[in-house]
């Protein structure tokens, strides 16, 4: 982990230096996805989120200035996989999905409704009813 902050400050020198070079975008994101795996693997789940997060989001940026790029794409698909496994593992399966779709962290009013809901009700579409206060 060490090494891997070591590599994110190097990333983050040349990223700040040039902006517009995306191989230096590519790779900070690369080493926050790393980062991101190894706390997950050590069981820090919300510091792997908040790296997975960053990655997600600088790959998905990096993707998106070359569509036509496959290293790019895949990278930017194998983060989003990534993020979306520390999300389950952490959160209830549907407030995970909303998290994912970057609707930010659930209230615990909706939180609770749509986690006792269950799964069938993300593959089927079914309305429930959620408390107004």
């Amino acid at each position: 982990l060490s090494s891997g902050r070591t590599g994110a400050t190097i990333c983050e020198a040349l990223v700040a230096r040039d902006p517009a070079n995306m191989n230096w975008r590519r790779e900070l994101g690369r080493n926050q996805f790393r980062m991101g795996r190894v706390l997950m693997l050590q069981g820090e789940t919300a510091g792997a989120l908040d790296r997975l997060r960053r990655a997600a989001e600088i790959q998905r940026e990096v993707a998106a200035r070359d569509p036509s790029n496959a290293g790019w794409q895949r990278d930017a698909a194998e983060v989003d996989h990534a993020l979306g496994e520390a999300l389950d593992f952490e959160l209830p399966y549907l407030t995970a999905i909303l998290d994912f779709m970057g609707f930010g962290p659930v209230h615990a009013v909706v939180a609770e409704p749509l986690s006792m809901a269950g799964p069938e009700v993300a593959r089927t579409g079914t309305p429930i009813s959620l408390p107004i206060t």
